[in-house]
């Protein structure tokens, strides 16, 4: 049923009495300023004289009826109830005029004016002071109309900062929830474009307290609240406010690198000490030395692109890295015909690696599950490494070597622009889709990978 429509069948009409002297028996007098100023509900202070006053009769019944608020006003609530035929003051600038008449016209008529309810500044304005004068029925009407208009980030992230005592009320929760959805649709996929830097704290709250969100991997969320923060607040001590009382919800460093862990010790963005805290916690949690809980949100990992890894660095005899790479089976299947599922980024004798997991080839059997190591930037060392691969075939049993190549000389690839190893960790396809295979231990294949390079 249309709003105006719904509101006329449920409420009487009092259109004819509004602002007529022969049925009401108070008077509002409008003391209309050019100073700002939110809606007041105290009278005028005598060092502020209005430039003008507008005085409108209207029916102490009526509006008490609709708003507790006026009931106040006209009873024993608040000082102009004690003279019963005394004018009501109330003091607002130039800007809040045409807003409190379409309040008070809608708790007469039980509708808006056609212009209002295309006008969403116009609806977010009327919602406000409905809120602030407590007429119920008018924050529905308004929430109803907004949610028709359509939604982008701009309107969104207006409804996520309205005022608490507005977005708080059970009438407005419709419209902060549409918000919510919006700006987690439209950033699920982390684009940290111009809409991603505009976001206020709130926005930025709603789209990274999500774990469901698809950015490439943790260090990627650090580093975009990094720029989110020095795009926003170019004051460093006001930066360093803010981002202390946000990063420690939003981002989920056990789940950083250890790579970028070490920059956060170093960051200038950050307290030394909150920085050195954090970066201890996921330490600990990444070598298994802590058992959060099963809700604390720091812990969780959410859907990356680029899947983490536990990983273990040593220089001697010369350097290498040991990493545990642990999918979910249904992942690997999915990622028929042709799909592939990187790992986060490591860095090891001056290049930066990942591994590559999916399936390869397509001949008369269906092809391969294979593992890849893929150099995805060369740096001034040799590009000569070892790479040695293994699977977990039951829960308590050492890794098994499928295949090891003791040196690779790694080579220029025309498709990815990457330089990438060949596939050389292989077994049959169907061995992996079938969910009673050796290698599904609870869901999960686990896989073990040592990189070294000379």
């Amino acid at each position: 049923m249309d709003p105006d429509t719904s509101h006329t069948l449920t409420t009487f009409d009092f259109d004819f009495a509004f602002d007529d002297p022969h049925f009401s028996n108070r008077v509002i007098h409008l003391h209309i300023s050019q100073t700002p100023s939110s809606i007041p509900t105290n009278p005028n202070p005598d060092n502020n004289p209005p430039s003008r006053t507008r005085s409108i009769h209207v029916n102490s019944a009526v509006l008490a009826a609709k708003s507790p608020y006026f009931h106040r006003l006209f009873s024993n609530g608040m000082l102009e109830s004690s003279i019963p035929t005394s004018p009501v003051s109330l003091p607002i600038h130039s800007s809040e005029e045409p807003t409190l008449l379409d309040l008070l016209r809608f708790i007469y008529f039980g509708n808006l004016p056609f212009h209002t309810t295309r006008n969403p500044s116009a609806l977010l304005n009327l919602l406000i002071a409905a809120d602030k004068f407590e007429v119920i029925s008018c924050v529905s009407y308004c929430v109803t109309l907004l949610l028709r208009l359509p939604i982008s980030s701009e309107s969104a992230l207006v409804y996520l900062d309205l005022p608490s005592s507005v977005s708080s009320t059970d009438e407005s929760r419709p419209l902060v929830s549409a918000a919510e959805d919006y700006l987690i649709a439209h950033h699920k996929n982390f684009d940290k474009g111009a809409d991603f830097q505009r976001l206020s704290v709130k926005g930025l709250e709603t789209v990274l307290r999500r774990d469901d969100l698809r950015p490439d991997s943790e260090d990627e969320v650090f580093d975009a609240v990094l720029e989110w923060g020095r795009f926003n607040f170019p004051d460093r001590d006001e930066r360093r406010r803010v981002l202390a009382s946000c990063v420690p919800r939003l981002v989920r460093f056990s789940h950083m690198s250890p790579e970028r862990l070490k920059d956060v010790l170093q960051c200038d963005d950050l307290d030394r000490d909150f920085a050195t805290r954090v970066v201890q916690d996921a330490l600990f949690f990444k070598a298994g030395a802590v058992s959060p809980r099963s809700d604390d949100r720091r812990f969780i990992a959410r859907d990356y692109k680029r899947k983490p890894m536990r990983m273990f660095k040593a220089d001697r005899p010369c350097e290498h890295c040991v990493m545990y790479f642990d999918l979910k089976w249904e992942e690997c299947v999915g990622l028929a015909p042709s799909g592939r599922m990187y790992s986060e980024a490591f860095r090891l004798g001056g290049h930066v690696f990942c591994l590559s997991a999916g399936r390869k080839g397509l001949d008369g059997k269906g092809g391969s599950f294979g593992l890849s190591l893929v150099m995805m930037e060369k740096g001034p060392g040799n590009d000569l490494v070892g790479f040695e691969c293994g699977v977990r075939k039951l829960p308590h049993s050492r890794f098994t070597d499928w295949k090891y190549q003791e040196h690779v000389s790694l080579s220029f690839d025309e498709v990815t622009s990457k330089i990438c190893s060949p596939d050389l960790f292989s077994v049959r396809w169907e061995s992996i889709v079938d969910p009673g295979n050796l290698y599904c231990i609870e869901g999960m294949i686990y896989l073990k990978a040592v990189v070294t390079v000379w």
